[in-house]
C-alpha cells in the first residue's frame, strides 16, 4: 500500500469527501486492486459560501491544527474560515486575503498532486476503500467532530466515487470550467450607494462581497437569475468612505469566478440646499395662473399661496426636476395673491423663496369691437370676408341670399384678425352676411347686416385682332396676334384648305395673355400652309380666327 504523507489527503478521502469543487483525476485499476488518485479543489471561495465545497476546505484546514484547530465542519464560510484560510495563506507565502482564489487553489492542489492515494478492497465487504496508514493521528477538529482518534485502516467510497473509479471524474464532457469575468466597473456612486456591473462569458449568478477593506465582511444576497450582464445596487453605506469589492459569479454547472480586489469612494454627503431662481407669474386670468420656477439641482416642485403672507393653501408635485411649474385655479378675480416657492433635493435640503405676488384679472363683461369689416376677392362663386377685433375673440360669418342667413363659417381660435373664405356660392347674386366675434369670457359682439353681389358668369370670348405671320423660314414660321382680355394662345396649321381643327396640326401655350406669339417648327419648305388660331378665356369661352394662309422658303 503505498504512504499518504499530506494529512489534508488523509482526512478527506477518509470522510468520503469528494463533492461540488473537487476533481478526481483518472485511475487505472491494478492487478493487486490497488490503485492511485489525485484530488483536486476547482473551486474559488470567499465569505458567504455554502455547501459541501466549503466543509471539504473546512476538512483538509482541519487536519492541521495550528491553522484549523477544534473549529466545527459547517460547510458555512465565516470568519474563522476565513481566518484559517488567512493562517493557510500564510504559511505557503500566499497573499493573506482569507478568501481562496487561484493562488490557493494551486498551493492545495500541488500538495494534493505530491501524495496520491491508494485504493484496495475491505476484506470483509469486499467494497472498494481508500487506504489509510493505521494510527494516523486526526486533527482536533475532526476528532470534536466524528468522535474518532485514529484513521480506520479502510474507509468505504460512496457508491458516486465508485463508479467513477477507472474514469473520470466529472464525466466527459461535463462543464467544469468557471465562467469569466470582465468590465468591472463602479457607477452611480452617491453619498449611500453605488452600481457594480460586469460581464461573463457564459450565463451566471450575481453576488458582490465589500467592506472597507480587502476582507470586505459583507456580500449582497446572490442573483440567482442566470445572465451575462451582471448589475448589483450596493446601498447603505457610509458617505465618504473607500469600499473595496469583488465579484462573483456562478454558472449552471456550479462553477465559481471571482474577480480581483476593486474600489470606489462614496460622495461626501450633501448638505447643500438648491438654488431657487427665475421665479415668475403668468397666464393669469380672472380665476387662475401659472408659477414657474428653475433649480440648480434635481429638487421638488412645492409652494404655498393666499391673499395673505399667511398663505394657507399648498400645490405641490414631489417628482425630482429643475424646471418647476403649478397651475393654480380656483382664484378670485380682481384679488392680490402672495406665494412662496420651496424645492426639496434628494437628500432633503430644502430652499424657499421670498415672498411674491401677482393679482387676477377683473371679470371682463366688455364685448370685442368689431372693425374694418369688407368683402373682396369677388368671383364668380366665392369671396372672402375679413375684418378686426380690439381684443383677441373668434371668428365667425353668417350669409346667405337673405337677411334670414341660413348658412355659416365659423373660425374658434382666437384671435384679432379675422378672415374667412366662402364658396359654393351662385354667380351674380347678392349675399347677406354678418360676422361675430367672442372673447375668452364669452363676451360676444356682432355687426350689422351687409351684402355683396357674386361676379356676373363671363360668357364673352376674347377678341381675336392683329394676326400676323413673321419668322418665315424653309422649317418654320412665327405666328402673332392680340386680344382684348387674358387668354390661352393655339394655332391650328395644315396644307389643306378649308382647315379641319379636328385633323390639323396643333401649337400652343397655356399662359393667359393678351399678346400672342406662336413658334411653328417642322414644317416642309416651299408649301403653302393655312392657320386659325384659338384663344380662351378663365371662363373658357373660345374664339377662333378665320383661316389665314402663309408659304415657307
Amino acid at each position: 500500500m503505498l504512504k499518504i504523507t499530506q494529512k489534508f489527503l488523509v482526512l478527506a478521502m477518509m470522510i468520503g469527501v469528494l463533492v461540488l469543487g473537487f476533481v478526481m483525476a483518472p485511475m487505472a485499476r491494478a492487478e493487486d486492486s490497488n490503485a492511485n488518485a489525485v484530488i483536486h479543489l476547482n473551486v474559488s471561495l470567499q465569505f458567504g459560501s455554502r455547501g459541501d465545497a466549503v466543509k471539504a476546505l473546512q476538512t483538509l484546514l482541519a487536519a492541521d491544527p495550528s491553522i484549523f484547530s477544534g473549529a466545527n465542519i459547517t460547510g458555512y464560510y465565516g470568519n474563522i474560515t476565513a481566518g484559517a484560510v488567512k493562517k493557510f495563506q500564510k504559511k505557503h507565502g500566499i497573499p493573506a486575503v482569507g478568501r481562496v482564489g487561484p493562488m490557493t487553489l494551486q498551493a492545495i492542489n500541488d500538495l494534493f498532486n505530491a501524495a496520491p492515494l491508494a485504493v484496495s478492497q475491505d476484506a470483509a465487504t469486499g467494497q472498494d476503500c481508500v487506504m489509510i496508514p493505521p494510527g494516523h493521528l486526526i486533527a482536533p477538529g475532526f476528532i470534536k467532530n466524528h468522535g474518532a482518534v485514529t484513521a480506520p485502516t479502510c474507509q468505504v467510497l460512496p457508491p458516486g466515487i465508485l463508479k467513477k473509479l477507472g474514469g473520470t471524474f466529472p464525466p466527459t464532457g461535463s462543464d467544469h470550467t468557471a465562467p469569466v469575468i470582465s468590465s468591472i466597473m463602479s457607477s452611480n456612486i452617491g453619498a449611500n450607494s453605488a452600481l457594480i456591473t460586469w460581464t461573463t462569458d457564459e450565463d451566471s449568478t450575481s453576488q458582490v462581497s465589500y467592506g472597507t477593506t480587502t476582507a470586505y465582511g459583507s456580500s449582497t444576497t446572490m442573483i440567482t437569475s442566470m445572465v451575462k450582464l451582471h448589475s448589483v445596487v450596493l446601498s447603505g453605506l457610509s458617505a465618504s468612505t473607500m469600499y473595496h469589492y469583488q465579484v462573483s459569479s456562478k454558472d449552471a454547472a456550479g462553477n465559481n469566478a471571482m474577480s480581483a480586489d476593486f474600489s470606489f469612494t462614496t460622495m461626501a454627503p450633501d448638505t447643500t440646499m438648491p438654488v431657487i431662481s427665475v421665479v415668475a407669474s403668468s397666464n393669469i386670468a380672472t380665476t387662475s395662473a401659472k408659477i414657474t420656477w428653475t433649480t440648480d439641482e434635481l429638487a421638488t416642485t412645492e409652494m404655498a399661496y393666499g391673499t395673505t403672507t399667511a398663505y394657507g393653501t399648498a400645490s405641490s408635485d414631489l417628482s425630482l426636476s429643475t424646471s418647476h411649474q403649478r397651475v393654480l385655479t380656483g382664484l378670485t378675480a380682481g384679488t392680490t395673491y402672495h406665494y412662496q416657492v420651496s424645492s426639496k433635493d434628494a437628500s432633503g435640503n430644502i430652499a424657499t423663496s421670498a415672498d411674491f405676488t401677482f393679482v387676477t384679472l377683473v371679470s371682463d363683461i366688455t364685448p370685442p369691437v368689431i372693425s374694418s369689416i369688407s368683402a373682396s376677392d369677388l368671383t364668380t362663386t366665392g369671396a372672402k370676408i375679413s375684418w378686426t377685433t380690439d381684443e383677441m375673440s373668434t371668428t365667425e360669418i353668417a350669409y346667405g341670399t337673405t337677411a334670414s342667413y341660413g348658412s355659416s363659417a365659423n373660425d374658434l381660435t382666437l384671435s384679432t384678425s379675422h378672415q374667412k373664405t366662402l364658396v359654393g356660392l351662385t354667380a351674380g347674386t347678392v349675399y347677406h352676411y354678418k360676422v361675430t366675434s367672442k372673447d375668452a369670457s364669452l363676451n360676444t359682439s356682432s355687426s350689422v347686416d351687409l351684402t355683396f353681389t357674386t361676379v356676373v358668369a363671363d360668357t364673352t370670348a376674347p377678341v381675336i385682332s392683329a394676326i400676323s405671320v413673321s419668322a418665315i423660314t424653309g422649317a418654320g414660321a412665327t405666328v402673332s396676334w392680340t386680344t382684348d382680355e387674358n387668354s390661352t394662345s393655339k394655332v391650328y396649321y395644315s396644307t389643306t384648305t378649308p382647315l379641319n381643327m379636328a385633323t390639323a396640326f396643333s401649337s400652343s401655350n397655356s399662359v393667359m395673355a393678351t399678346s400672342h406669339s406662336v413658334v411653328l417648327v417642322g414644317l416642309s419648305a416651299t408649301t403653302h400652309y393655312y392657320v386659325v388660331v384659338e384663344s380662351a378665356d378663365a371662363s373658357t369661352n373660345a374664339s377662333h380666327s378665320t383661316e389665314q394662309t402663309f408659304i415657307t422658303i
